[in-house]
């Protein structure tokens, strides 16, 4: 699926029952390897309240959701160049890297 249309269909589900908390996740984990700031998804996201919550709990899932894509390191890059991330990606720790097994060539 191409990116803008991938990233509409988001958009289109923070509209949708159900789909608002996936899509909220994906887009924020997008901007944030994009190198947005914390304000900025925050500016973003003021438009994706849904007509039964308040601001107030959109603006705490998102910063949560921001909080979280930073730990898991979607704001890093490695070696000066940014890093791909596909849904599916699994993210490990430092303890957890230093198990895995020697990559074969």
């Amino acid at each position: 699926m191409e990116g803008t249309q991938k990233g509409a269909q988001l958009i289109d589900g923070l509209t949708q029952p159900g789909k608002w908390n996936y899509s909220m996740l994906r887009l924020v984990s997008h901007f944030v390897a994009k190198g947005e700031a914390d304000s900025a998804i925050q500016a973003i996201a003021r438009s994706w309240t849904q007509s039964n919550f308040i601001p107030e709990q959109t603006r705490k899932e998102v910063q949560t959701a921001i909080n979280g894509a930073r730990k898991k390191g979607f704001d890093r890059s490695v070696g000066g160049c940014e890093i791909q991330r596909a849904d599916g990606l699994k993210f490990l720790s430092l303890d957890e890297l230093v198990n895995e097994p020697p990559l074969r060539r």
